[in-house]
């Protein structure tokens, strides 16, 4: 298997996973009375990954019986982190606006 087909098949199983995960809290956001508004869930993406580990080491315990999703950070937990990822993340470029052609 070349490298760029391991970096689809890595890519595609955090966006799978992210994706799972994402509806797993708008489904416990609608649970809660809290439906996630249409405008919010437009600016989200699966496609992020600075929640992965891709370059430590990964122990499985094959042993271990797994049924559903893993537990979800409590809300102030990933607030926190989301904090600081903001705190982390370049401003955003500001390019010269181009002048419209008619």
């Amino acid at each position: 298997m070349n490298q760029s087909a391991c970096l689809n098949l890595v890519s595609n199983a955090i966006i799978v996973w992210n994706t799972v995960y994402m509806q797993a809290i708008f489904d416990l956001m609608r649970a809660e009375g809290r439906p996630p508004l249409a405008e919010d869930v437009g600016h989200l993406s699966p496609a992020r990954y600075e929640h992965v580990n891709i370059i430590g080491k990964f122990r499985f315990d094959l042993d271990a019986s797994v049924e559903g999703l893993r537990e979800l950070r409590p809300r102030q937990r990933a607030e926190s982190a989301a904090q600081k990822a903001d705190k982390k993340a370049p401003p955003p470029s500001v390019s010269p606006a181009q002048p419209s052609v008619k």
